[in-house]
């Protein structure tokens, strides 16, 4: 079998750089800046790809007939949703470790009340919370603890929606420019609600073959 980018991979990339494309003015480019410079500039570069990852994992768990088409099947738009989970918490814990490291040269108080604030600082703090909810939910997805009984996986999997609302609420006050946040926090918490409420409201759908076998792959 050929491997290529399908139409729907095309889009997840274009949506994932726009957050990026629009930080990039603020961001600027550490070039000559040092050690301090490249890890504070990959450390946010990081936390804005992780996070927009994690609201498009959300994304492609709409569960509607054909959504599947543009990126291959089923089988393997499940995968892309697993991978964008799995890059998701690897670049969410990068952005923590290198900005907490950009802040070992200062002096290593200020490298832990970057990570741990004051509690007054409260858009620090629901980073931590909403990462904390990621491990709840993807840990187990990942086979670090054995098997996990369906039922029970399926519960816990609803911890995202925490995650990512933790997660606008961190990323929100400190954007400059929101506007690709609420887009992709309104896509990505929109396909989550369409899929829980869908067996209720969906009627007709679900005596489709084609909703049995999403059914059969995707969670309910």
């Amino acid at each position: 079998m050929r491997r290529y980018p399908k139409p729907g991979d095309v889009a997840l990339i274009a949506a994932l750089l726009v957050p990026l494309a629009v930080a990039l003015p603020r961001l600027g480019w550490p070039g000559a800046g040092g050690a301090i410079a490249w890890l504070d500039w990959f450390g946010r570069t990081a936390g804005i790809l992780g996070f927009a990852m994690m609201l498009l994992a959300a994304a492609v768990s709409l569960r509607v007939p054909g959504f599947d088409r543009p990126f291959g099947g089923l089988t393997r738009l499940w995968r892309v949703h697993h991978w964008l989970g799995f890059w998701a918490f690897i670049l969410v814990m990068l952005h923590a470790l290198a900005l907490g490291f950009a802040g070992i040269p200062l002096s290593l108080n200020a490298a832990v009340l970057t990570l741990f604030p004051p509690a007054g600082e409260w858009v620090i703090w629901l980073g931590w919370l909403a990462w904390l909810a990621m491990v709840i939910f993807l840990a187990p997805t990942f086979g670090f603890f054995g098997r996990l009984e369906y039922q029970r996986w399926k519960r816990l999997h609803l911890v995202s929606v925490a995650a990512l609302v933790l997660g606008l609420g961190h990323a929100l006050p400190l954007a400059g420019e929101r506007w690709p946040w609420w887009l992709l926090g309104i896509v990505g918490l929109g396909a989550i609600a369409w899929r829980k409420g869908g067996r209720r409201s969906g009627g007709n759908l679900i005596g489709s073959s084609r909703w049995c076998r999403w059914r059969a792959v995707w969670w309910n």
